[in-house]
């Protein structure tokens, strides 16, 4: 199933034919710009991304930040030494980290920062590399978030009811 659109955003995902009941196990990935982000192919536990995704989604529409203007450089930087580093340059940079930490992800960094009245920028690195930027409509990460996690709690749901 593809939520959003790949040309701008999306998340990709489908369930294993043998999912393994309640694990969802399954393929899942986000697109940006057309670029694939995560390792499709290798797999995870849809369930995993589910409530992984609950912190990302409880974050919608609380990530603006004066960071704006900065180069998408300084900005990942920022974000990414703050989170990972050993120093604090970012205040609650946790809510700009939209990347479900599961193994699919395990070469990407993915960070989007809002900002009122304009586009959002989703800034991300593959494998340590150059850093991309991708400007979205307003409020469009969290749509798709949010589709995608109620698509992936109906499918949790049903487990359950097994």
């Amino acid at each position: 199933m593809i939520i959003g659109e790949k040309k701008s955003f999306a998340i990709e995902f489908e369930v294993d034919v043998n999912a393994g009941g309640a694990w969802l196990f399954g393929k899942f990935c986000y697109w940006v710009g057309g670029a694939m982000l995560g390792d499709y192919q290798l797999g995870t536990s849809l369930r995993d991304v589910l409530f992984l995704m609950t912190q990302l989604v409880g974050d919608c529409g609380n990530r603006f930040s004066t960071m704006f203007h900065m180069g998408a450089d300084e900005v990942f930087n920022a974000l990414n030494e703050s989170l990972y580093g050993d120093r604090e340059i970012v205040d609650l940079a946790g809510r700009f980290d939209v990347l479900i930490p599961v193994d699919v992800f395990d070469e990407v960094k993915v960070f989007l920062v809002d900002c009122v009245g304009k586009e959002s920028r989703l800034l991300y690195s593959k494998a340590c590399g150059r850093v991309e930027e991708w400007l979205l409509p307003p409020q469009e990460f969290d749509q798709v978030l949010k589709l995608c996690y109620d698509e992936l709690s109906q499918l949790y749901d049903a487990t359950q009811q097994d």
